[in-house]
C-alpha cells in the first residue's frame, strides 16, 4: 500500500489528518484506511471532488474481517465525509453496523458445575495475597449461579438490598442504571444468612456482601483469577487466541442460569414466548432480543436441549449483540 495519497481528493484527506493531528488524535488506523480507501477511489476511476455512495460501499465491500473491523473502517471514513461535506464536497456518511459479538459463553454440564464448586470450596481457608477473596468465592459463585446477576451487580450488593426471609435482592447498579428485584431460592438465602455470621465478611446493613471485616470489596480481577484457578484445577482448559478475549469467565454462570431455568419452565409446560419476558425482567434486559441471544447461543449443551430452544427461539427475534447483556 502507498504510503501518500493521490486521489483527486488527496489534499483533503491530507488537511483532514493534519487537523485530527492538531487536535491530538492523531490515528495510524485512521492513516491506513484513508489509504485504502483513496486507493480504491483511484482504481475506481473517481476524477471529480465527491465521495459518492457507490465508492464507499463497494470499497467497504471488498475489505475483510469481522463486523467490528468493518465499523472501525467506516466509521473512519463518516469522519472524513463530515470534513468534506463541511468545505462544500459532497460525500456520503455510510451507516454504522451494530457492534459484533465474538463471545461464545461456556456451559458447564452439571458434573462440571459441580466440580467448579467442590474446587472452590477447598480454596477455603488458603493463605496468601488472595486469602479473603478465597474465603468468599464459595457464595459467590453460587450467587452468580443461582441468581444469574453480573458479576458488577454481585460485588455491588450490600446487606441493606438482601431480604432473606422474603427471598429478594434488590439490585441497585445494575447495568444501564436499571434497579430490579431479584428473587433468590430458599437454599441460597440460608447460604447468605451462615456467611453473614460466619466472620468471613462485613456484615453491617451498609457493608458490601463480598468485602472482608475491614470493608474492603472483592476485586473482579481476583475474582477471575480464583475462577481461573478453579478452572485449571478441574481440568477445563481455557485458552485464549487473543489479547483481551474472555474465554471462560464467571459471566458464564449468567448464561448457564438462563438457560436452565428455560429448560425448568419448558418441563412444566410453560412455552418459549410466556417465559421469555419473565426471564428478560429476571435478567434485566433491556429487551426481550437480548434475553433470545443468550437462549440461542452457541454452547456445549446436549442435542437435545439445544433443539428445544432453537425451536422455540427461531425466527422470534433479529440478532442482537449480547456481550456483557
Amino acid at each position: 500500500m502507498p504510503e501518500t495519497f493521490a486521489s483527486v481528493i488527496a489534499t483533503e484527506i491530507d488537511d483532514y489528518l493534519a487537523m485530527r493531528e492538531a487536535g491530538g488524535i492523531g490515528s495510524t488506523q485512521t492513516r491506513y484506511h484513508l489509504l485504502s480507501l483513496d486507493g480504491f477511489c483511484i482504481r475506481s476511476g473517481l476524477d471529480r471532488k465527491e465521495l459518492p455512495r457507490e465508492v464507499v460501499e463497494q470499497w467497504a465491500d471488498a475489505q475483510p474481517g469481522s463486523v467490528n473491523v468493518r465499523r472501525s473502517r467506516l466509521s473512519t471514513v463518516r469522519g472524513l465525509a463530515v470534513y468534506l461535506n463541511a468545505l462544500g464536497i459532497p460525500a456520503y456518511m455510510p451507516h454504522l453496523p451494530k457492534r459484533g459479538s465474538t463471545y461464545t459463553p461456556y456451559l458447564f454440564t452439571e458434573e462440571e458445575l459441580a466440580a467448579l464448586f467442590a474446587s472452590t470450596d477447598a480454596l477455603h481457608g488458603q493463605r496468601g495475597r488472595l486469602s479473603s477473596a478465597v474465603e468468599m468465592m464459595p457464595v459467590l459463585f453460587r450467587v452468580l449461579y443461582g441468581t444469574g446477576l453480573r458479576l458488577g451487580e454481585a460485588l455491588s450488593l450490600r446487606w441493606e438490598d438482601v431480604d432473606e426471609q422474603a427471598g429478594v435482592l434488590l439490585i441497585r447498579k445494575a447495568k444501564n442504571d436499571r434497579q430490579r428485584y431479584t428473587p433468590m431460592s430458599a437454599s441460597l438465602g440460608s447460604i447468605l444468612t451462615a456467611y453473614r455470621s460466619s466472620g468471613i465478611c462485613a456484615h453491617s446493613a451498609s457493608s458490601t456482601i463480598f468485602s472482608d471485616p475491614s470493608g474492603k470489596t472483592v476485586t473482579q480481577t481476583q475474582v477471575r483469577s480464583l475462577f481461573e484457578r478453579a478452572l485449571a484445577d478441574i481440568g477445563i482448559e481455557n485458552p485464549r487466541t487473543s489479547r483481551g478475549q474472555r474465554g471462560i469467565c464467571p459471566h458464564c454462570l449468567r448464561h448457564l442460569f438462563t438457560v436452565h431455568s428455560f429448560l425448568k419452565m419448558e418441563e412444566e409446560g410453560r412455552s418459549f414466548l410466556e417465559s421469555n419476558p419473565y426471564l428478560s425482567a429476571y435478567l434485566g434486559h433491556e429487551n426481550l432480543a437480548c434475553t433470545n441471544q443468550y437462549l440461542n447461543s452457541s454452547h456445549t449443551m446436549h442435542r437435545r436441549e439445544q433443539a428445544k430452544m432453537e425451536d422455540a427461539c427461531e425466527g422470534v427475534f433479529p440478532e442482537v449483540d449480547f456481550d456483557e447483556q
